[in-house]
């Protein structure tokens, strides 16, 4: 078995392989050779052409890279196929802080690179689960909302740059400390695009409570769950 690259995108169409080698393209996808003979086209005129199966790759440098996860309790696992990333954060208790005195606050998630950057979709499952005293910070069952956005949250309606990743979803908190809600599922509706060529955009987890009544401390609701985003990194022109 061997290692090899190319300068172009797509698997070999020439030189002889032999099953089990790896060509690695332009896009850093990794082509694994099944059945060994020549590329084509030569291969199928001799009848023994090789095959090659494309393994999607992570990308960290260069025009196609990759970005990362941030946050404790935040983790990023990516793939690359042709342009399009495949970016799967997994949250595991990803605290979110919420303010008293403004009853909102936001946790940075995901770090893209410093690119343009076209979102093509993202879709999430959350839950979220209250880590503070319910009877004397946010108080039991009550209605709040979290978004994805490329800033914190500055307001307690959570809209424009807060939440433009996905749009304000209604939630449910804990009923008992330390004890998931219901699960919600936010998810981008269209592709959108951003400059991110000046400053890298960034991902950001935004929680509000409705009512002031609703939370009478500093309070932490932790997030577990799932969210899945698609997207091309276009290049810094």
């Amino acid at each position: 078995m061997a290692a090899y690259t190319k300068t172009t995108p797509g698997a070999p169409v020439q030189g002889f392989y032999t099953l089990g080698d790896v060509v690695t393209d332009s896009l850093n996808v990794a082509h694994v050779c099944t059945k060994t003979g020549f590329a084509a086209p030569i291969g199928a005129m001799v009848g023994n052409a090789a095959t090659f199966a494309a393994t999607p790759s992570v990308v960290t440098a260069g025009a196609y890279a990759s970005g990362a996860a941030a946050g404790t309790g935040s983790s990023a696992v990516e793939t690359v196929s042709g342009p399009v990333h495949k970016t799967v954060l997994t949250l595991a208790d990803l605290a979110v802080n919420v303010a008293d005195a403004t009853q909102y606050g936001g946790t940075k998630i995901y770090d893209f690179p410093e690119e343009r950057i076209l979102v093509l979709g993202c879709v999430a499952t959350l839950t979220p689960k209250t880590t503070t005293a319910i009877a004397s910070t946010i108080n039991s069952g009550v209605a709040g909302a979290i978004a994805l956005g490329r800033v914190t949250a500055s307001a307690i309606s959570l809209t424009g740059t807060m939440a433009d990743l996905t749009p304000s979803t209604a939630i449910v908190t804990s009923t008992t400390i330390n004890v998931a809600a219901a699960a919600v599922t936010p998810v981008l509706a269209a592709a959108a695009a951003f400059d991110g060529t000046s400053t890298a955009i960034d991902m950001f987890l935004n929680c509000s409570i409705t009512t002031a009544t609703d939370i009478d401390a500093d309070g932490t609701i932790a997030f577990g769950g799932t969210i899945t985003f698609h997207w091309l990194n276009l290049g810094d022109l």
